[in-house]
């Protein structure tokens, strides 16, 4: 499956799937970490297309922030609908990384 990127003026925008459990998040995860380039300032995640996620899938997105967080780039969520805006905060992942109503707000975040 193909990852949706774009990059704008140094910040990487990645599209989730529609899933992100034990089925794909690997492949999340390594086509997040091989997506970014050197020149990126951050990573945002839109998730207006991810109605799911699993353990697995947080996971891997725990993962992804660790690795960024190594070279100094920030990893930060946007769109989460309901359901999933709910597992992050059962889980506290709201605590970890940080989320965002649009696309805008997560990019003007970034560039603070």
């Amino acid at each position: 499956m193909d990852l949706p990127t774009h990059r704008t003026q140094g910040i990487l925008t990645v599209g989730a799937w529609r899933e992100l459990d034990s089925e794909n998040a690997l492949a999340f995860q390594v086509a997040v970490q091989d997506s970014v380039g050197e020149g990126d300032q951050g990573v945002v995640v839109d998730c207006k297309k991810l109605s799911y996620i699993s353990s697995a899938g947080l996971r891997a997105l725990l993962a992804v922030s660790r690795a960024l967080s190594r070279r100094k780039t920030p990893l930060v969520m946007c769109e989460l609908d309901r359901q999933v805006q709910r597992v992050f905060a059962i889980t506290g992942f709201d605590r970890v990384i940080p989320t965002y109503h649009t696309r805008e707000e997560a990019v003007a975040a970034i560039r603070r």
